[in-house]
């Protein structure tokens, strides 16, 4: 175990000193290659310094770690030389062929931490820091060791194989101590192994920060200004920054046998003067007014503004919702809201330096921070980082000098390069997407309600304004109108006798909370209650009267209409009359029929019917046509008598002549 700990240091030494020199590797002759001058920072020199140091001590463990282990194969050969009978010499043979290797590889460490200490001497000697070529010896020094460690495990299971052959007793034991070693080296070429086969992510390196001028892979002055949603990891600029496919292998260190030290890779990630003003939103984890989740990479010098919300995830940020990397020299003003992990820079940060916060939480749970929501505790620094706010810690509800302390609103405006929004304070009104207007405030002021416009209409739904507070404003919001589908029915509670149909229905464009209040009277109580005179008109009569109101109509609304289910007529041959009051008194009103319903089209919200019942027009006609015909006949029958006097009158004359 110490060895595998041990050596894994060696190994992450090694390339940290590399990549801190920016060596190059170079294929071609396989060495790798010094720039042609190594300027280092205090700070750099200082990370030099010490890791030199750790290597040459940690190499020396790993020599001691191998003495250790050759020691003891010393110890089971003396132990098991004297027991073995002749039968059993090749085995002693296989064992002083693993003692060998183990020798060997402990000869192959030495000279390779020789040349280490030779580099550090030589580093020592120089005015300015320079690395010797690292050549191919070295290499091949490592792959020595490897094989030379392989060697040993193949020979320990020879030695297993000839001991089986002696007593039963003596198999037992010396197999123990066979499986024993086995174990010992094959988790010590594991742990070779996951060195040099780390995952992708654990392989690879930011670009140094002075490169990115001239390196792809960069997102630079980009803004946005409309919504932007999405599942997870959303974003105002890029949802995510991280490893997708495939980088372009850049630097590589060679090797060992079986997996040789893994290829390492260069990332080129960066996000520089970009701004969002866009409403953000997230059905799960991870949302940023700029990015949602940030693996490798930098973001400096960009600005989150406009709202920011997760509806039923985490991480929410006013850069970034989760970052694992780098944020600079940024600012944020948002409305922040979601689960837990909610911070004005990034809900969840590690390295976070100079940034900048005027924010808002209107909804969360736990891990809420002015700056980070939750700090990444294995790794990462926060540090210069200032922010305005009464209520608010800036992480996780715990302010800190120096690294994330609040300062006052004034004091923040004197700040260098500070955007000019921190100072020009505004309510944003946003519907569907498109900006509706403006309202400037002074830090700690207020507005009028009654000056905030109107919500642009939709059709089929009714939008309306947040509640949001309009006094003691002190950050610059974003309000977004909220659309709600209307209804296009409602049905009264009161229904027809002796069914479950609802008497009347209206249909339009209603509000969700409308309702239709309908009530049935009689013809007195239309006179009592309501002091109505009930038009008395000849072949029709009352049936009762309906007084109608709505409450959450949409006003201006076209195509009202009223569904009226009528009672069973006291004649099924008559009909349906409606006669509705109006100014001009009672008038009766057309309507059509679908199905049991009479629909009379109306405009407004109070309305009284009365309905009555008549016979029908054919039924009138009929009695008419019936009238004409009678009276028709009834004349015929006249004349005809009429013609039989005369005839009898004029018969009695010739009569009487003769």
């Amino acid at each position: 175990q110490r060895l595998t700990v041990n050596v894994a240091k060696v190994k992450q030494e090694i390339n940290d000193i590399l990549v801190l020199l920016k060596f190059t590797y170079d294929p071609a002759t396989d060495t790798w290659i010094p720039p042609k001058k190594i300027k280092l920072s205090k700070e750099e020199e200082r990370q030099l310094l010490a890791l030199l140091a750790a290597l040459a001590n940690d190499s020396a463990k790993v020599l001691e770690d191998i003495a250790g282990i050759v020691s003891d194969l010393n110890t089971i050969l003396k132990v098991t030389g004297p027991f073995v009978s002749e039968a059993a010499q090749a085995a002693n043979e296989h064992l002083a062929i693993a003692l060998q290797h183990f020798q060997d590889a402990s000869n192959s460490m030495t000279k390779a931490t020789s040349a280490m200490k030779a580099i550090f001497q030589h580093l020592n000697g120089l005015p300015d820091v320079k690395f010797p070529t690292l050549g191919s010896e070295y290499s091949q020094r490592m792959d020595s060791l490897l094989k030379n460690l392989r060697g040993a495990s193949n020979s320990l299971g020879g030695f297993g194989e000839d001991i089986d052959r002696s007593s039963k007793q003596l198999i037992a034991e010396l197999r123990a101590v066979n499986d024993q070693l086995n174990l010992v080296l094959l988790m010590f070429v594991d742990a070779m192994n996951n060195i040099m086969n780390k995952s992708l992510a654990s392989r690879c390196t930011d670009v140094p920060e002075e490169d990115i001028n001239s390196t792809e892979g960069k997102v630079r002055s980009c803004s946005n200004t409309g919504a932007v949603q999405g599942e997870t990891n959303v974003g105002g600029i890029t949802g995510s920054m991280d490893l997708e496919n495939k980088v372009e292998p850049t630097n590589a260190l060679t090797g060992m046998a079986m997996g040789a030290l893994a290829p390492h890779y260069f990332t080129k990630c960066y996000m520089r003067d970009c701004e969002s003003t866009g409403v953000i939103t997230a059905k799960k984890d991870h949302v940023g007014a700029l990015v949602g989740m940030q693996s490798i990479g930098s973001v400096a010098d960009s600005r989150g503004f406009g709202a920011v919300s997760s509806e039923g995830g985490n991480y929410v940020g006013g850069v970034a919702g989760r970052s694992m990397s780098i944020i600079a020299d940024s600012w944020a003003m948002c409305s922040l809201s979601g689960g837990s992990r909610i911070g004005g820079i990034a809900g969840y940060g590690t390295n976070v330096a100079n940034s900048h916060s005027l924010i808002n939480v209107d909804s969360g749970k736990e891990y809420i921070g002015a700056i980070v929501g939750e700090k990444n505790e294995d790794k990462g620094e926060v540090a210069g980082n200032t922010f305005v706010s009464k209520t608010l810690g800036g992480i996780d509800g715990i302010s800190f000098a120096g690294k994330a302390e609040p300062i006052p609103y004034e004091q923040l405006r004197k700040i260098e390069n500070i955007p000019s929004e921190f100072s020009n304070l505004k309510l944003t009104f946003m519907a569907d997407g498109q900006k509706v207007a403006t309202m400037p405030f002074e830090y700690g002021g207020s507005i009028d309600k009654n000056t905030m416009p109107a919500v642009p209409e939709k059709k089929g739904y009714t939008g309306v304004w947040p509640t949001f507070p309009t006094e003691d404003l002190r950050f610059s919001r974003t309000i977004v109108a909220e659309y709600i589908g209307l209804n296009t029915t409602i049905a009264s509670g009161v229904q027809r006798g002796g069914t479950d149909l609802p008497a009347v229905l209206a249909e339009g464009d209603f509000r969700p909370t409308a309702n239709i209040d309908v009530k049935l009277l009689d013809i007195r109580a239309v006179q009592e209650k309501l002091d109505l005179e009930v038009p008395a008109i000849i072949g029709i009569t009352p049936l009762e009267a309906i007084v109608v109101k709505i409450d959450g109509g949409i006003e201006g609304s076209d195509g009202r209409k009223l569904r009226y289910l009528p009672p069973e007529f006291k004649n099924r041959m008559n009909e349906l009359v409606l006669y509705k009051r109006t100014e001009d008194g009672w008038k009766e009103v057309p309507y059509s029929s679908s199905g049991k319903y009479s629909v009379v089209d109306v405009t407004g919200d109070e309305h009284i019917f009365i309905a009555a019942e008549r016979t029908r027009k054919v039924d009138r006609y009929l009695f008419l046509a019936g009238g004409a015909v009678g009276v028709l006949a009834l004349a015929g029958i006249t004349i005809a008598l009429i013609k039989g006097k005369k005839k009898k009158r004029k018969g009695g004359h010739l009569k009487n002549s003769d």
